[in-house]
């Protein structure tokens, strides 16, 4: 009986309005009385992860559940911002919402803001790759200084910052070595001309804008 009367209620295809879906969960569920998650999930023919998601989601009351409408954020975004109840007077306002939805990386946005203060460098590394910013940083620094000489002991730190660059541009995951050899690199020019000029120059705010900002607001540790 219940999954007879379970066939008649349609759940929403589309992971955005949340309304509906939630509409439909709160429904579904009360009819399919279901003994565990697993068997909720089983009963209404979703993966158990997205069933999680929604119920993460139904945490949030009516009014914010319109207020994230308004910005069409999708179910999986949604249930990341309930998961995190602590940020959520920061997170469910205009502002940031607006500002996340302009995002090509809104997963990554979410998780930065959730670990605010405590981010390193690795975190850091992860949009700089997402944005291709070690791309150009490494033309920039190659047009500007041209290729430098291993063989030359001056030169030597240079070389190998760029060799780090160039593969990670090409699609190599930096190790942890390489990772901080990016950051000593920048650490040691924020305080020069080349900083703004190879770093955060104005055509990087524009083509790898989190990354820049992320780079500025870094505080060398």
């Amino acid at each position: 009986m219940q999954a007879k009367e379970l066939e008649i209620i349609k759940m929403p295809e589309s992971d955005t309005p949340l309304e509906p879906i939630i509409e439909w969960y709160n429904v579904a569920r009360e009819r399919a009385n279901a003994p565990s998650y697993q068997i909720e999930a089983h009963y209404f023919g979703i993966s158990l992860p997205r069933l999680r998601n929604i119920i993460d989601v139904n945490q949030f009351d009516n009014t914010q559940i319109e207020l994230l409408d308004k910005y069409n954020i999708e179910l999986n975004l949604a249930a990341g911002i309930a998961q995190k109840r602590e940020y959520w007077d920061k997170m469910l306002t205009d502002d940031y919402l607006a500002n996340l939805v302009k995002s090509s990386h809104r997963l990554t946005e979410l998780y930065l803001t959730q670990k605010g203060d405590l981010i390193d460098i690795e975190d850091i590394m992860q949009v700089l790759i997402k944005e291709g910013y070690c791309s150009k940083v490494y033309q920039s620094r190659l047009s500007k200084k041209g290729r430098p000489n291993r063989k030359n002991q001056a030169q030597r730190f240079e070389a190998m910052l760029q060799d780090i660059l160039r593969k990670i541009a090409r699609g190599t995951v930096p190790s942890v070595k390489q990772t901080q050899v990016v950051f000593q690199a920048i650490n040691q020019e924020r305080d020069t001309a080349e900083f703004k000029q190879h770093w955060t120059s104005a055509s990087l705010k524009i083509s790898c804008p989190k990354s820049v900002e992320l780079i500025e607001n870094w505080d060398g540790n």
